[in-house]
């Protein structure tokens, strides 16, 4: 499954629009980087917290558009679970390591 998926998906993992979410992220995350005081003992927490936004962000970007890709093919994936070729958790599976890769 995953396979196949990555050959359905060839070329439109980069488009314009997510090059312009990721760069919009990277200029959020330069400023607020920017910002945090020099003294790293003091303000410790203000950088994992900068860390910990920029982890949730990426693993929702991620996540949501598994979710999104799942819905529209669903039709596809109850068909081809009529017919016994697979259950729904593996192609979820598959379509979400394709996304992340």
């Amino acid at each position: 499954l995953t396979v196949r998926e990555d050959k359905c998906r060839r070329g439109t993992n980069l488009t314009p629009v997510n090059a312009v979410q990721v760069c919009i992220m990277g200029i959020l995350t330069g400023l607020f980087w920017w910002q945090l005081p020099d003294d790293t003992d003091e303000h410790i927490m203000e950088r994992f917290s900068i860390l910990y936004f920029i982890l949730i962000a990426q693993s929702n970007a991620v996540v949501i558009t598994s979710v999104n890709t799942f819905a529209r093919e669903r039709q596809l994936m109850m068909r081809e679970h009529a017919k016994g070729m697979y259950h729904p958790l593996p192609f979820f599976v598959a379509k979400t390591m394709s996304d992340t890769v």
